[in-house]
């Protein structure tokens, strides 16, 4: 072989060991040696990458040798066996719900006739707009402020109340669970109408508070189970406008009493109660601020570890909503809901009587087990007097009056409310 031929041969070997694109390095001219470039390099690994093929690269034995790490794979971890496997409890809550004073006076008792055609009564025009509040709610309570007729007769309006027993059938087809019925018109009826009232209630399918037809009746708690959860509901007024309870009856309708109100509270949650909500019938009739005395009892229950909320009534007109009690577990003290079904208006009293809400409350269980307030919301409400629809002020088609809605939030946040959880809307 000639000495150009084998020079050809020395080239083209070194070439296919290098593979395409080598270039001469600069100072390797010498020794015939060509190295990869850096191109070639990222070449190279991708296609090993590509193959997984880790293998070395032959060079000639100047050059260097590419290499490729295997990928670095974690550990696999076999699957705990079932029985082995952590069982996490859901989170507990419930949402409860809370509106103002019913009121039959005449003209809305009249409507609730025309409604029905005459016959008999319907109430389910005047509620059908908070229907899908009420619902949403794993608990709902009202607030009924006079006594209720088993036959539907011998009804009259203010100033001594009796309703048909229509209403509490309204009241339970949107989804109401129960009532407060402690109240200044609670005894409007004598003690028949005490009977007859819870009777009706018991009909409805409805829980209720505040009155009772035997001592035994009156010393057993009303306890929901509300999502699960035990929700003990009592119920107190501060006055009978005027009328006494017969002796040794006092069982007939609950009176405020501190130490009664503490003592009942203990009581229901050693009956198994989780969450001991109290409705306080109180107040100054008319004034959205609450007055000293609820302010100086409100700090008082709310002090009490049976205790963790209180919605109050009576005032006809909203009033705050704020946070109280323990330091570390505080309460919520709802001061008052204003009137969600009345006739009362700026004709007879001032505008805001038409205003009412829907206060929706939401309890979540604790790590040591106990329920704390979490979360709220408020859903203002108005009257139409004109066939007095309750308007709530999200509705799709009918909805309270700016007014009126602007009303209500500014009440009901001005004790910081909005900053303690509460959203001023319930509307989704």
């Amino acid at each position: 072989m000639s000495a150009v031929r084998a020079l050809l041969v020395l080239v083209l070997v070194g070439a296919i060991a290098v593979g395409p694109g080598a270039v001469a390095s600069p100072g390797d001219d010498e020794g015939g040696v060509l190295r990869a470039t850096e191109a070639e390099t990222t070449s190279a690994s991708d296609e090993a990458l590509a193959t997984n093929e880790w293998a070395k690269v032959d060079t000639p034995p100047q050059s260097f040798a590419l290499r490729k790490r295997p990928p670095r794979l974690g550990r696999i971890v076999p699957p705990l066996p079932e029985r082995l496997v952590p069982k996490i409890a859901p989170v507990r809550r419930v949402t409860m719900a809370f509106s103002g004073d019913m009121i039959p006076h005449g003209a809305v008792t009249r409507q609730a006739q025309a409604n029905a055609g005459g016959s008999g009564y319907d109430y389910l025009p005047m509620l059908e707009h908070i229907a899908p509040f009420i619902e949403r709610a794993d608990l709902a309570i009202c607030h009924l402020e006079s006594p209720l007729s088993a036959t539907s007769s011998n009804l009259s309006g203010y100033p001594q109340f009796n309703a048909p027993r229509e209403l509490a059938e309204g009241v339970a087809a949107i989804g109401y669970d129960g009532c407060s019925l402690a109240s200044n018109h609670s005894f409007d009826r004598r003690e028949s109408g005490v009977i007859e009232t819870v009777d009706v209630m018991e009909d409805s399918g409805l829980g209720s508070a505040g009155m009772s037809r035997t001592p035994d009746e009156a010393a057993d708690p009303q306890i929901y189970q509300a999502n699960g959860i035990s929700v003990a509901h009592l119920s107190f007024t501060y006055s009978l406008n005027g009328f006494r309870l017969p002796a040794g009856k006092d069982y007939l309708v609950d009176l405020i009493d501190p130490d009664v109100i503490e003592q009942r509270a203990a009581e229901a949650r050693s009956a198994g109660a989780q969450i001991v909500v109290v409705s306080m019938h109180w107040g100054d009739e008319y004034r959205s601020t609450p007055s000293r005395y609820q302010d100086d009892l409100a700090n008082r229950l709310m002090a009490h570890p049976d205790i963790d909320l209180i919605v109050g009534h009576h005032a006809h007109v909203v009033q705050p909503i704020e946070k109280r009690g323990r330091a570390n577990d505080p309460g919520v003290v709802v001061f008052g809901m204003g009137n969600f079904l009345s006739n009362q208006s700026s004709a007879c009293c001032i505008t805001a009587t038409q205003d009412g809400v829907i206060v929706m409350v939401t309890f979540t269980e604790t790590k040591r087990g106990q329920f704390e307030f979490t979360s709220g919301c408020i859903e203002p409400t108005w009257v139409d007097r004109s066939d007095y629809t309750i308007l709530p002020a999200s509705g799709p088609d009918r909805a309270a009056p700016e007014a009126s809605v602007a009303r209500t939030r500014s009440t009901m946040g001005s004790a910081g409310a909005f900053d303690q959880g509460f959203a001023s809307t319930c509307a989704r």
